[in-house]
């Protein structure tokens, strides 16, 4: 005991770790005959090295991980299979397998043989093919060309109308010029006919009278009603001298 005692303080004087302590306590146990207590304190002392190792490599880990994201992101970040196990009850559904041998292949550690669909499956997703997509492969080609030929006949014909409309351009500007013409003509020939009216006023009163005194307002009504019924009349005698005009010219022929 006392051999052992001092076999291990030599190894600890001539090694920097626990590793190499480990190893001249093997080298002596291999030329020694310590009984079964000594043997249970170096393997204790393995273990307890192992253990020692591995939180500091966990902690090393820990460390290196600056994003601070879990575990399952970081995998998918550099491109691995999120988790080595499952965690969840979503990772255990056909769908999610699908898609991990569909996305990392053989590093998913997914069988691709469980991965067909059974035979209810298949009819399933075979009916609902049939309703979706109703239409065969060349139907929907007809179909699309039909479509296409309806959109360029309304193309040309939306084309066809703007040139016919450029050809009558030049013609509507000169009716809108015409009817500008005209109701400005019109306009003139009203301001005209009030400042008759005005001044008739004015000599009816024989003096100057202030075109805002009540008199001269009533005045002006009177002279605006009854150049209104004479325009009347003359519109409306017009009116019977062309009726009779183009009936004496039916008559005529």
């Amino acid at each position: 005991m006392e051999a052992l005692i001092n076999l291990r303080k030599l190894c600890t004087l001539h090694s920097s770790n626990i590793r190499t302590a480990v190893l001249c306590k093997n080298h002596f146990r291999l030329a020694s005959t310590a009984n079964s207590e000594d043997q249970n304190i170096i393997a204790t002392a393995d273990e307890d090295y192992e253990t020692l190792q591995l939180q500091k490599e966990i902690e090393i880990e820990r460390k290196r991980n600056k994003s601070r994201l879990s575990p399952g992101h970081r995998n998918k970040l550099h491109g691995r299979v999120p988790y080595s196990e499952p965690v969840a009850e979503s990772h255990l559904t056909f769908k999610y397998n699908r898609m991990l041998f569909g996305k990392y292949g053989k590093s998913s550690n997914v069988n691709p043989g469980t991965l067909w669909p059974t035979k209810s499956e298949l009819q399933e997703m075979i009916e609902y093919e049939k309703i979706a997509h109703p239409f065969t492969f060349s139907e929907l080609v007809e179909k699309q060309k039909k479509i296409v030929e309806e959109r360029e006949i309304m193309i040309m014909a939306k084309q066809q109308k703007i040139i016919d409309n450029l050809k009558n351009l030049e013609g509507w500007k000169r009716e809108i010029t015409a009817r500008a013409e005209k109701k400005l003509a019109e306009l003139a020939k009203a301001k005209a006919r009030k400042d008759a009216l005005i001044e008739e006023v004015k000599r009816h009163f024989g003096y100057n009278v202030d075109p805002k005194d009540e008199k001269f307002k009533e005045m002006l009504v009177m002279k605006e009603r009854e150049q209104k019924k004479k325009l009347k009349a003359e519109k409306s005698k017009a009116k019977q001298e062309r009726f009779i005009a183009e009936a004496l010219k039916k008559e005529g022929k």
